[in-house]
């Protein structure tokens, strides 16, 4: 059965301090989907899509070789969901403080960007 689904994620990239209150902000990207979900039940569709997620984020990593494969159980107890998108929107914030007095450096106070760790980094 399809379900309407609007998943949305979030990564904070930097906290950037401003010269002023009013102008803190935060470097980051995010995405919101929109489309219809279903969930995905065969234990081998399930397999083949959480072993490819590992190989992305663990270049490779490979089952029953350097990790002992998911066993059926395993997957039974794990919802996957598949979404066929309808439509999405991406944001984007990145670079240095942006308020009236941060480009001046004899203005009191200071600007900076501290930088997050992540998968980018």
């Amino acid at each position: 059965m399809r379900r309407p689904a609007a998943p949305s994620a979030t990564l904070l990239d930097g906290l950037v301090a401003s010269r002023d209150a009013k102008s803190h902000s935060v470097n980051y990207r995010s995405v919101v989907i929109f489309g219809e979900a279903v969930e995905v039940t065969d234990l081998d569709e399930k397999r083949l899509a959480f072993e490819a997620m590992t190989r992305r984020y663990f270049s490779g990593r490979a089952a029953g070789r350097e990790y002992a494969p998911a066993r059926d159980g395993d997957l039974r107890a794990v919802t996957l969901l598949a979404i066929a998108i309808e439509e999405l929107s991406a944001k984007t914030r990145a670079g240095p403080a942006l308020g009236p007095r941060d480009g001046d450096e004899a203005a009191a106070g200071t600007s900076f960007v501290l930088l997050l760790p992540g998968l980018d980094a």
